[in-house]
Formats: C-alpha cells, structure tokens, sequence
C-alpha cells in the first residue's frame, strides 16, 4: 500500500502508469481521416448518397446540410444509393405571458423520415425517423418573430441533418 501512494505522488510514473492502464484501450473515430479502420469506406459510402430534391424551406436546408456533411463539400459523379425523406414540423407554445396571456415562447419540432435505397436491387438498405426541435421567443417586432421562427427551422433541420449522418455513418461503419 505504500508503495502504492509513493508511485501516484510521483508525477512522471503516474503518467507512465495510467498510459499503461489506457494502452488496452480502443477508440477510433466514426468518419475522418483514415486511420485503418475503414473510415475512408463510411466517408465514400456517405458521398455516394444522392438526395431527393427539397420541397419547402425547411427541406432546402435539411437537404443542403446533409449533402454538404456527405460530400464534404467536393463533387460526387457516382451516386449508388438514393435518400428519399418526408419532413413534418409543429409549433408548440412553451411559456404564455402572464399579463396578456399570449404566448412568448415557442419550441418547433421536425420530425423528419428518411430511407436510402439501392435502385439497382431496388431495396431499402436503412430507414429511420429522427425528431429535432428548435426553441425560439416571439415578441411585439413582426421582423424579429419572422427571423426568429426561420432561425429556430434551420437549427432544427441542421440538428436532423447531423442526426441522420450520425445514423448512416454507424450503419455504414457496422456493415463488412
């Protein structure tokens, strides 16, 4: 035992002594640069993901965000697999003024449902349903209420975004 409190009070041999508690340890990034252990798989098969075209707002900024984190930016020629998705949002009054009783905050949600398909096979690879919500306040300012809503949709289509590239890159990581 005091052997023990000697090694720990001295800082150079702790170190040495978690390093060897950690070394066991294995830890390794879902997508990034590869480090063998077939990051760069993911990352391709995320690129080769084509997405159905937007057919609102929310949907546009859903749609730009995951193509975006797919692609990372760089041009894709060969797709093999196709999103399709279906989005839905509500608003939802969290908190009423106690003088006019007119609500002063607001939570919106999208719920949106997405399936990547192999149109060669003509089979669905993976499907879900991710729910990401978004607060914002109201005020008596017209302009303000409007920037506000549009700001509380495009955090709650990014935060679906990240959630489907979070989903598809465990599955793609997870399929041999």
């Amino acid at each position: 035992m005091q052997w023990t409190l000697r090694i720990l009070k001295t800082p150079a041999l702790a170190v040495i002594l978690l390093g060897l508690l950690t070394a066991a340890c294995n830890v390794r990034p879902v997508y990034g640069p590869n480090g063998g252990y077939g990051i760069d798989k993911v990352s391709a098969e995320l690129a080769a993901i084509g997405i159905d075209p937007a057919k609102g707002r929310v949907s546009q900024e859903l749609r730009n965000r995951l193509i975006f984190t797919f692609n990372h930016g760089r041009s894709v020629a060969e797709k093999r697999y196709q999103m399709s998705y279906t989005l839905a949002e509500s608003d939802d009054a969290i908190a009423i003024e106690e003088r006019s009783g007119a609500p002063s905050s607001y939570r919106l949600t999208v719920i949106v449902q997405y399936r990547v398909m192999d149109p060669v096979a003509n089979t669905v690879i993976t499907a879900g349903t991710v729910r990401a919500s978004a607060s914002y306040d109201r005020s008596s300012q017209s302009f303000a209420n409007i920037r506000a809503r549009r700001d509380a949709e495009n955090r709650a289509a990014n935060s679906a975004a990240d959630e489907i590239t979070a989903r598809l890159s465990t599955f793609f990581a997870t399929q041999q």
